[in-house]
């Protein structure tokens, strides 16, 4: 058996393993660029080889997996304002010049404001 024909990463599975380790390297490389997610955290790729033998351990079987780990995406927070209009419940981000969508029997009466949609109870300007 010449030395080309052993077993290595490139040519494992005709080349599949170190395939699917190039396409787990671009998701994480995308992750890496995309501004939406945290900069600070680790991406990690594992390449996993579950490796058989049979009963007289000439033969092996060998599956190949790749998993990633990518943190999630990152959080937003924002504040709403909720009123009455037309008689429905509605709601509003933050910005004054909208308290004017809410009829007129509700500004400053039952308005709250939900920062980070937790009710912190009726708010008065």
């Amino acid at each position: 058996m010449s030395k080309e024909s052993y077993v290595s990463l490139e040519n494992l599975a005709r080349g599949a393993a170190a395939e699917l380790f190039e396409k787990a390297l671009g998701r994480i490389l995308e992750n890496v660029a995309d501004y939406n997610m945290p900069a600070g955290k680790t991406r990690e790729i594992t390449l996993v080889f579950a490796i058989k033998p049979d009963e007289d351990r000439k033969r092996c079987s060998v599956e190949v997996g790749c998993k990633t780990k990518m943190p999630a995406e990152s959080g937003v927070s924002t504040e709403m304002y909720l009123g009455k209009r037309n008689g429905r419940h509605v709601a509003v981000e933050y910005n004054p010049e909208q308290m004017g969508l809410f009829d007129s029997t509700e500004r400053g009466g039952d308005m709250r404001a939900i920062p980070g949609g937790k009710d912190d109870g009726p708010k008065r300007d």
